[in-house]
């Protein structure tokens, strides 16, 4: 292996070993979970009921994968994490539609402004879910 090679593995590695790497990759997979639900549902009931069905199958997923994988965390009760979980949920829509709202009315362009709000919001949930709801407790000698 080339010593340009091995830097790029070494790289990859340790991308795939971060949080950040593990939220993304539950985040499309929960997209894609919440697209096949609702497209499914969606030829048998109309769409609101068909929509809500599939975000809370996908963001149940989310939940129980970021817990368990993304963050690790076994600490925390299922009812508190799931508890806190649906709260940074609503904080984190909060951002998304806030950010969408400003950005249109500055820029007029409606995708720029959902690009924005997606990215931004993406950022807002992974420390919302990393800093509040899978927060580890601070172990002996002040480590995390």
């Amino acid at each position: 292996m080339h010593s340009s090679d091995h830097a790029i593995h070494t790289l990859l590695m340790r991308a795939a070993d971060s949080s950040f790497f593990r939220f993304l990759l539950v985040g499309g997979t929960t997209t894609a979970i919440d697209f096949v639900i609702y497209t499914v549902l969606g030829r048998q009931l109309p769409p609101v009921p068909a929509k809500l069905l599939s975000m809370l199958c996908s963001t149940l997923f989310a939940f129980f994968v970021n817990k368990n994988w993304t963050f690790r965390n076994k600490e925390q009760g299922l009812l508190v994490s799931l508890g806190k979980y649906y709260l940074a949920q609503a904080a984190n829509i909060a951002a998304n539609v806030t950010v969408n709202a400003v950005l249109l009315h500055i820029t007029g362009r409606r995708i720029l402004a959902f690009v924005g709000a997606t990215g931004i919001a993406m950022c807002v949930n992974y420390l919302l879910q990393r800093l509040f709801v899978f927060r580890k407790k601070a172990k002996e000698g002040g480590e995390k």
